[in-house]
């Protein structure tokens, strides 16, 4: 699938996680924030909405920095999401080339193996973007330890400043 997608050209992938439960899970979290509870960190990272459920422009324009920062223009896009369309028409308006498994109807696998096949091309990938609460992100970040991907190969939706630049320094230790 890669080799159709990209040929051998290296890709970001990003893997932006919408479902419906997840985006409830994500705003309930963030009331809990508002309602004066401790501040939410998950792997030591800081937790709000932006980094939970980005806004489509919001993943745009992260999208957008990261292929210029890394000088990488292909992007593979997973998302759970009921309407990809609208990731996919705030990614085409900034410039932002992507592809997606199964984004038409004559996938080779039933849409119950989309998930699978899109955690290996996040696998995969020279470089990756996630939700950071996302256990789907969680588990393609732990595959990509296991394949010997640098940590400063990956990046998370939302993080600030202070967290970016952890981020940079984190190491992946057995």
């Amino acid at each position: 699938v890669k080799g159709a997608l990209f040929g051998y050209e290296p890709y970001v992938a990003v893997h932006v996680r919408r479902g419906p439960e997840y985006v409830l899970f994500c705003h309930a979290n963030d009331l809990d924030l508002h309602a004066g509870q401790k501040k939410r960190t998950m792997y030591g990272w800081n937790v709000s909405l932006a980094s939970c459920a980005p806004s489509a422009e919001a993943v745009a324009d992260d999208v957008a920095r990261l292929t210029r920062d890394v000088g990488v223009s292909n992007v593979f896009l997973a998302t759970d999401s009921l309407y990809p369309e609208a990731f996919e028409d705030v990614l085409a308006n900034r410039g932002v080339r992507f592809a997606r498994y199964g984004a038409d109807d004559d996938a080779a696998l039933p849409r119950e193996l989309h998930l699978p096949v899109d955690m290996l091309l996040c696998d995969e990938a020279a470089f990756f973007l996630g939700n950071l609460p996302s256990t789907v992100t969680a588990n393609i970040q732990h595959d990509r330890d296991n394949l010997g991907w640098r940590r400063n190969h990956t990046r998370f939706f939302g993080l600030g400043p202070r967290d970016r630049a952890a981020l940079e320094a984190w190491e992946h230790t057995d």
